[in-house]
């Protein structure tokens, strides 16, 4: 990443830190900062505006630093290559210094307008609002069929109630944001991560329009990947404990029933019974077989999931900071790379 001399020279830390990730968005960048410019300062709170550029080819990376310029409360972030959404969602929230966090595309489909609407949901008391576009303006066949099959699987796999998954524009608190684990393409399941990790959300409709500028980076080929990453994300959120407890209790009662086989077939010839004792010794090595691999199953699994926490410096928990509950000081914020 870039310096930030701007950034550095402000005299208070922001309230809001509005995040955005940009690839190959010149004919957008003055158009959104003139959009945020009419809706976040009218707030009287303080701000800045984080700028991610994504490895951007078009002309986008001198034309922000170029609008920074003599501009403390815009803070550009170069990425060296193109790495992605997620990692350059997580490049912002890890740069910016605000207790408040606007996730926003720079395509301008979303209305920086809305913010204001968002922020006063938030401070309702919640801790993560989404933006819910009722009435998307894409093209039906290649975004909205497959966007709303995607949520609706997304809903039932995961059991997050958000009509609009995909919607870009949010607004969270930072102990939250500072939570997500942000990898991969994991920026389509922020609501199922901030779910995860007990947020209380809501959601507003928010306006939605027509890309008039750039092109769309996304379509139909990343069906397949939001399939995979949904797997990989149920498993770690949601399931990974329920059927380690499982696999690891049928496993135990498997080795229960190879020590009680020769138990009962014993009783059996006692009374006079006809015994095999050598279906009764397959029993007892199937059942003992199969107990010891779901055990060892179970196990491996239960040190995955630890692993995967563990390696984001993050605990299969979340202490909710408000009231007269301050941020934990084992958990001091983010700093930029």
């Amino acid at each position: 990443m870039t310096p930030r001399p701007h950034h550095e020279s402000t005299a208070e830390p922001p309230s809001i830190s509005v995040v955005i990730p940009i690839h190959d968005e010149v004919e957008n960048l003055e158009r959104l900062v003139a959009a945020l410019d009419a809706s976040v300062p009218p707030l009287g709170r303080e701000y800045e505006y984080v700028l991610v550029d994504d490895g951007s080819t078009d002309g986008s990376t001198d034309l922000l630093d170029q609008l920074a310029a003599g501009r403390p409360d815009i803070v550009p972030v170069h990425l060296r290559r193109c790495f992605g959404q997620t990692a350059a969602l997580d490049a912002g929230i890890r740069t910016s210094r605000g207790d408040v966090i606007v996730l926003l595309d720079a395509d301008l489909q979303n209305d920086p307008a809305d913010i204001p609407l968002m922020l006063a949901r938030l401070d309702e008391g919640y801790d993560v609002v989404h933006g819910w576009r009722a009435s998307r303006q894409d093209r039906f066949w290649s975004r909205r069929l497959p966007s709303v099959a995607a949520n609706r699987l997304i809903r039932w796999v995961t059991g997050v109630r958000v009509h609009d998954l995909g919607c870009a524009l949010r607004v969270m608190r930072r102990e939250i944001a500072e939570e997500l684990p942000l990898e991969g393409d994991m920026h389509r399941f922020i609501a199922v991560l901030a779910d995860a990790r007990g947020a209380r959300s809501c959601e507003v409709p928010v306006r939605h329009h027509a890309r008039t500028h750039g092109r769309s980076k996304y379509g139909l080929s990343r069906t397949l990947k939001v399939v995979a990453d949904l797997l990989v994300l149920s498993w770690f959120t949601r399931l990974s404990v329920p059927l380690v407890r499982f696999a690891i209790g049928a496993g135990l009662a498997l080795v229960a029933a190879a020590a009680a086989v020769p138990l009962v077939a014993g009783v059996a010839a006692l009374a006079g019974g006809g015994v095999s004792w050598g279906l009764a010794g397959l029993a007892v090595l199937a059942c003992l077989a199969g107990g010891l691999q779901l055990i060892g199953l179970g196990l491996v699994a239960a040190t995955a999931s630890s692993a995967w926490w563990r390696s984001r410096g993050l605990r299969p928990w979340s202490v909710r900071a408000d009231g007269h509950v301050d941020r934990l000081a084992a958990s001091p914020r983010r700093q930029a790379a």
